[in-house]
């Protein structure tokens, strides 16, 4: 339902997909000034985590842009089946980055979703295709952040991790949107 509906608000909004995902890490971060302790809990962050915590943040910046520019492209159903790749991009990308083995069945069971995704995208109009590889892209780097994610979220409190990954995902829009 969020996700649907978050790609149906994304349709429904106007503004180019930069646009939108700015604003909208922008409020999630000043919302979340309000549950931090700002000066307690960010001071004590190791340089090297806070770098980690700051691309994490640009990753899920990018993946908003891609979603929402892969609505814009092509639809909301083709960026929702797009991102029912999940899973398989997870099954590759997780054993790469956590050095462990790789498990068939989750490969297995990921890959599941291509026959399907196929199905649909091969009775696409072509110019809805870049959508479609947009949102490809918008779910290889959800399933990026999510992995590396998962592997830091211990170190520190979810609303100050939060925070800076929204803030580091406004910092670099805010830098990349003149151009």
């Amino acid at each position: 339902f969020l996700y649907g509906f978050t790609g149906i608000l994304g349709d429904l909004i106007a503004l180019p997909a930069t646009v939108l995902v700015w604003w909208r890490v922008l409020l999630t971060s000043i919302s979340l000034l309000f549950l931090i302790k700002y000066g307690q809990t960010l001071k004590g962050i190791p340089k090297k985590l806070l770098r980690d915590y700051i691309g994490i943040g640009i990753l899920i910046g990018l993946h908003w842009i891609t979603f929402f520019a892969s609505i814009k492209l092509a639809n909301v159903s083709i960026a929702l089946v797009c991102y029912a790749t999940c899973s398989f991009f997870t099954s590759i990308l997780e054993p790469l980055i956590t050095k462990t083995s790789f498990k068939w069945y989750e490969l297995a069971l990921g890959a599941l979703v291509i026959p399907g995704m196929t199905l649909i995208v091969q009775s696409l109009e072509v110019n809805m295709l870049m959508g479609v590889w947009v949102g490809l892209l918008s779910t290889l780097l959800i399933a990026l952040f999510s992995i590396l994610n998962k592997q830091r979220i211990h170190d520190l409190d979810t609303p100050s991790l939060t925070f800076i990954e929204m803030g580091s995902a406004w910092g670099f829009i805010s830098l990349v949107l003149p151009f």
